[in-house]
């Protein structure tokens, strides 16, 4: 058996658009009247289907952009006194003795994700790539206090979006499939 070689290499989508509009151009000139009218058809078909491209590949990177300032957020020095007393309370176990101003702070920032992700605002891949065993651990502690905060407060849907499907699936998936959930 012969070994096999692999190798990639990738073209700039500029340079392969030079080559075809430079092809077309050459195609164009030596064509005939009627064939001139379905070289210019084409052309104006893949103009469009570029522009469609165009489109989606600037939501795409819309999305991504969102993603990736909400993981910023969290980073944020401003944000790392937050970031600690979640942590100690999953270390805990509990939110007994914990400072519940900075638990909810927490718990709205996962809101504001999980809308982001419903909304179609932020890339949800990159935000369960990042977030998913922190908001899956932080669900588990903070799931009594969320059920008992509804109650008491008259609050059926508090904390809705981050807390839907652990509810209905043990906690497995927070972000994302969560919001899918009908309601």
């Amino acid at each position: 058996m012969l070994p096999t070689l692999n190798f990639r290499f990738s073209v700039p989508i500029l340079v392969l658009i030079a080559i075809l509009a430079i092809a077309a151009v050459a195609i164009h000139t030596r064509a005939n009247a009627v064939n001139r009218e379905t070289i210019n058809f084409a052309a104006s078909l893949a103009g469009g289907m570029a522009a469609i491209y165009a489109l989606l590949l600037s939501v795409q990177t819309s999305r991504s952009s969102a993603a990736r300032k909400l993981i910023e957020r969290w980073n944020n020095p401003s944000f790392a006194e937050y970031r600690l007393e979640a942590g100690e309370a999953v270390q805990a176990g509990s939110l007994d003795k914990r400072n519940l101003e900075k638990i909810r702070r927490v718990l709205n920032f996962f809101e504001e994700l999980a809308i982001s992700v419903h909304r179609r605002e932020a890339e949800e891949a990159i935000l369960q790539d990042f977030f998913q065993t922190t908001v899956d651990r932080f669900f588990r502690v903070t799931e009594a206090w969320i059920m008992d905060r509804r109650k008491t407060h008259n609050q059926p849907t508090g904390y809705i979006h981050p807390v839907r499907e652990p509810l209905q699936a043990l906690g497995t998936t927070l972000i994302g499939t969560s919001v899918r959930v009908s309601y």
